[in-house]
């Protein structure tokens, strides 16, 4: 009789936890299914290669800055301040180069190949120039024409920018791209002339097509 009441509550048991299950499966799928179908608004251009944008759910963010060596050529701190000034002119948020903010939202570290790969944050090589990664949630969809393009929230974004003998046009550029990547710019520009083109140039300045893909989600 024990033993048919213990089997009793043990099926009971596996059905409450299967319940349970299908339960949370059905809660995830709809809130994913939600945020996927939420209407963020109409876009006015569209310049990235990328069907995915994103954006920071904040009227200010901190990037701290690591320069890892004390090469002199290398144009690292000053780049990225340079970047983080252009950026908040272009964006309705303020973007603030914080060198000493070790726990700011957005952080960039400066070195070469072997010091980046040593410090231990980031595995590059030698034809890297700079790299960002991005922690993003789906926000909803944007309508831009006929399409429509996947929106996200960022909540954290690290990179890096590396020291291979490049002018300080170059690590300028680098720096306000990277930049450009961990405000929500996702993908690149096909056109040479932006910032945010996939290869490294001298342009040092944002173009409108850089300001306007970004700046129409903020």
């Amino acid at each position: 009789m024990r033993l048919m009441r213990l089997e009793k509550r043990i099926c009971n048991v596996k059905k409450n936890v299967w319940v349970l299950v299908m339960c949370f499966l059905l809660f995830a799928t709809f809130s994913t299914t939600v945020l996927a179908d939420t209407d963020l608004g109409t876009l006015s251009c569209w310049y990235s290669d990328d069907n995915r944008i994103a954006r920071w759910n904040e009227s200010s963010i901190d990037v701290y800055v690591n320069k890892i060596n004390s090469n002199g050529n290398f144009y690292f701190s000053m780049g990225i301040s340079e970047g983080c000034s252009q950026w908040d002119d272009a964006i309705n948020m303020a973007v603030n180069y914080s060198p000493l903010n070790t726990s700011a939202l957005i952080q960039y570290h400066g070195g070469t190949v072997d010091e980046i790969n040593e410090y231990g944050e980031f595995v590059v090589d030698s034809s890297v120039n700079g790299v960002t990664q991005i922690t993003k949630s789906l926000e909803g969809t944007w309508k831009y024409g006929n399409t429509s393009k996947k929106g996200y929230l960022l909540s954290s974004a690290i990179g890096c920018v590396v020291d291979n003998d490049r002018t300080t046009d170059e690590y300028r550029k680098t720096c306000a791209h990277e930049l450009g990547h961990a405000l929500g710019w996702l993908g690149h520009s096909g056109n040479s002339n932006d910032i945010m083109f996939s290869w490294g140039t001298h342009k040092t300045s944002l173009t409108f097509r850089d300001i306007d893909h970004l700046s129409q989600v903020y």
